[in-house]
């Protein structure tokens, strides 16, 4: 399919939305919440949710809620963020969207987001890749980050505009992708359920486009891993983080190398917090298994 021509104007029935849900009712989602009450306009729009949490919350399939057009996918197996992210494209390609935004459930989203991104999708032609800024309850930046060594860093400065991907990347929550990203680069990869998901994805993308397009904004967002206070929470998703780094990295050895030592510096931190042992154990372990 060849791509749109720069003359073509787009509307919110261009956008398909995507939620990606885990123990949380779509209601008490922030994410949800926020998004339904923004400015949408007149017109519905589009927004599978998939909710991986493993009991099923007994929801239809289709419904509308606050302007939006709900199409409910429950998978109890909980196959994971890049699994449910593929699901939606696939939908978004039956429905000839033009353009896909991720979400996560944790994601405060500003107002103006959705009129914003319409409103520069039309604007920036040519320009396949947007995303916008994200801060913590510390009023801090979270994303975008400045990428290094497979991972990322805290910026002191709002970006804004074209941003090289090679050196600053967004998280996947509110990142916006037109379609033709997935016909040229492929999917998520399903084998990584969580943590790396968007380094591994976006370090495919920026093969292809080199370039994002960042529109400031207030969003905010809670980061599972910084925020969770639990120990046996923090050890669950210490596994999940180098199971997923363990395949991000499995494509060099390089690669490999670099995601090692991300996962290491995690387990010492963690194992001189907590004083225990459990998070070196967990890497060596993930480390020495095939993949």
């Amino acid at each position: 399919m060849s791509e749109v021509p720069p003359d073509h104007h787009y509307s919110y029935r261009d956008f398909l939305v995507t939620l990606v849900l885990y123990r949380t009712v779509l209601e008490d989602s922030t994410s949800f919440r926020t998004l339904t009450m923004g400015d949408s306009g007149s017109e519905l729009i589009d927004l599978v949710v998939h909710d991986n949490t493993p009991e099923s919350q007994n929801r239809p399939e289709f419904f509308e809620s606050n302007g939006f057009k709900v199409q409910y996918i429950s998978d109890v197996t909980n196959p994971g963020i890049g699994k449910a992210y593929n699901r939606a494209v696939e939908i978004a390609k039956a429905k000839n969207k033009k353009w896909i935004l991720f979400l996560d459930q944790d994601t405060q989203i500003a107002k103006d987001m959705l009129s914003l991104f319409l409103e520069h999708v039309n604007q920036e032609h040519g320009m396949h890749v947007f995303s916008t800024t994200l801060f913590g309850s510390d009023d801090r930046l979270i994303s975008p980050s400045k990428y290094r060594f497979k991972r990322g860093f805290r910026m002191h400065y709002v970006p804004s505009g074209v941003i090289d991907l090679a050196r600053i990347r967004p998280i996947n929550s509110l990142l916006l992708l037109s379609i033709e990203v997935f016909r040229k680069v492929g999917g998520y990869n399903e084998k990584i359920k969580l943590d790396f998901s968007d380094h591994e994805f976006l370090g495919r993308v920026q093969k292809v486009y080199k370039e994002m397009f960042v529109i400031p904004a207030d969003n905010r967002h809670s980061l599972s891993s910084s925020d969770d206070t639990n120990l046996e929470s923090i050890k669950t998703r210490f596994k999940i983080f180098c199971e997923g780094a363990h395949i991000a990295g499995s494509g060099s050895f390089l690669s490999g190398i670099q995601y090692f030592i991300v996962c290491k510096l995690r387990a010492i931190k963690l194992s001189l917090q907590f004083r225990t042992l459990f998070f070196v154990k967990v890497l060596l372990k993930e480390w020495t298994r095939s993949v």
